[in-house]
């Protein structure tokens, strides 16, 4: 295959998958100027290696892949920042974008039906999204406050996230 024909076709897959690719490098990192970076050499990364790639495969799920190898890179090399999320929900985010309709990639529509199910959440599970996700508390931290153990409060994060994105694909089908 040529290399202007292979190139074109790298394009055009980053291109139909870059904001759900970004979006993903963003929440699991502080800040959008390091979420940028990362992204920025996810990118590059992605087209040193597209060779390995198998067109017809699942371009989102290689890429986001990748994307979360160069944040854990990130996060080893600057040991004064953190990931901000750990493996559970970036395995979480790598299969949203691996499987999430193209027709729903629209990031307004995402947000607005998180706060949706957020506000649908116990109140007690909003507390515990927005100390953990929000105030970025470690879970031992939060764990130690509520008189829990941290693989409690890791259940309850799993079990939250489930119920998130079950609320979330629910919001985004009625929209439609």
């Amino acid at each position: 295959m040529s290399g202007l024909k292979r190139r074109d076709e790298f394009l055009e897959l980053l291109t139909q998958h870059r904001s759900r690719l970004f979006s993903m490098v963003y929440a699991m990192v502080p800040n959008v100027n390091d979420a940028e970076d990362i992204f920025q050499e996810t990118v590059v990364s992605l087209w040193k290696n597209f060779e390995q790639f198998e067109l017809g495969t699942n371009f989102p799920a290689w890429a986001g892949k990748v994307a979360r190898n160069k944040v854990y890179e990130w996060g080893r090399s600057k040991s004064k920042h953190r990931v901000l999320f750990g493996s559970a929900l970036s395995e979480t985010l790598c299969d949203l974008i691996a499987h999430e309709p193209d027709e729903a990639s629209d990031d307004q529509d995402r947000i607005d039906a998180l706060s949706v199910c957020i506000q649908k959440l116990r109140k007690k599970d909003q507390v515990l999204v927005r100390r953990c996700y929000g105030e970025s508390e470690r879970v031992n931290d939060v764990a130690g406050s509520l008189s829990r153990s941290a693989s409690s409060i890791y259940n309850s994060l799993r079990r939250i996230r489930h119920a998130l994105l079950n609320c979330i694909r629910a919001e985004l089908r009625n929209e439609c």
